[in-house]
């Protein structure tokens, strides 16, 4: 559960319920998980300062903390620096071809 809360708010889902709220109304129980849901957007509200100079950036941090974070919970580490790499080499790419695009409208 802790993991789809995290990338609830790390994709940047933001909804009004919570992913424990839904988990608390099927299962018919009791968890609180509102200090790590503040945890995280705190978290995101501070790479969004440290980024606002390059804000894609944070598209990309979140997308490997995402990415690490999956890996670690499900134990498969193996292939996280290739994942990583991957994700990197992407947000480069996908860089270079914003600022061609941008070029040839200029």
């Amino acid at each position: 559960m802790v993991l789809i809360q995290y990338h609830w708010y790390r994709e940047r889902y933001y909804f009004d319920i919570a992913v424990s709220d839904i988990y608390n109304k099927i299962f018919k129980s009791h968890i609180d998980m509102s200090k790590h849901e503040e945890k995280i957007k705190e978290e995101h509200e501070l790479l969004k300062d440290s980024c606002k100079d390059n804000p894609k950036d944070v598209e990309l941090i979140q997308s490997l903390l995402a990415l690490q974070k999956t890996k670690t919970l499900m134990i498969k580490r193996r292939g996280l620096q290739s994942d990583l790499e991957s994700r990197i080499e992407q947000f480069i790419d996908e860089r270079k071809n914003q600022n061609k695009h941008d070029y040839k409208r200029n």
